[in-house]
């Protein structure tokens, strides 16, 4: 590998690192808002409040939100193949 290749492939890690760690921070947000919304609707239970079809449905929503950025994430942080497997994998 070339100084010029190592340095891209440095420069692309780094920026990898950037984008996983803002996913991080967006789904840390997601779970802290749903956690919060969870214990409210809990309070308005315990309360005897009503709690409608549309709170639950927002609950639900936000639960699908958090798992495709779950999702995401978990494939960002999946490791790239060896440039020689890929390359191996092409051929066949």
């Amino acid at each position: 590998m070339t100084a010029a290749q190592l340095e891209a492939s440095q420069a692309a890690t780094a920026a990898d690192l950037v984008a996983i760690k803002t996913s991080v921070t967006g789904l840390t947000t997601q779970i802290t808002l749903q956690t919060a919304q969870i214990s409210a609707l809990t309070a308005q239970l315990a309360a005897n409040s009503p709690v409608t079809a549309a709170d639950w449905q927002t609950v639900s929503d936000n639960q699908t939100a958090i798992q495709a950025t779950a999702d995401a994430l978990a494939a960002a942080m999946a490791p790239a193949p060896p440039a020689a497997q890929t390359a191996q994998a092409r051929k066949q």
